[in-house]
């Protein structure tokens, strides 16, 4: 399950992309709409190398790479899976 971002420019901020995620799609979903939102609301900006995450134990990397499902530069968020692996890219 893979999962994107598009317009996020429109606000100043980068493209997010969640890649080959082993999840239900509406887990995936809901949790990149709660990070765009979070992202929106407070201006975060997200960073290469950092990790995010909604509690203590919610921990997710942020890496900037090239785009998959877009062009040019993305940030790809890790996602624990059902499997318990995380996918990066």
């Amino acid at each position: 399950m893979c999962c994107y971002t598009y317009g996020m420019e429109q606000f100043g901020k980068e493209e997010m992309e969640i890649l080959d995620a082993n999840a239900q799609p509406s887990d995936v979903r809901n949790f990149l709409l709660d990070l765009v939102s979070y992202v929106l609301e407070s201006g975060e900006t997200l960073n290469d190398g950092e990790t995010i995450g909604f509690s203590m134990e919610d921990k997710h990397s942020i890496t900037r790479r090239e785009g998959v499902s877009l062009p040019g530069t993305t940030l790809k968020i890790s996602f624990l899976g059902i499997d318990g692996m995380v996918r990066t890219e």
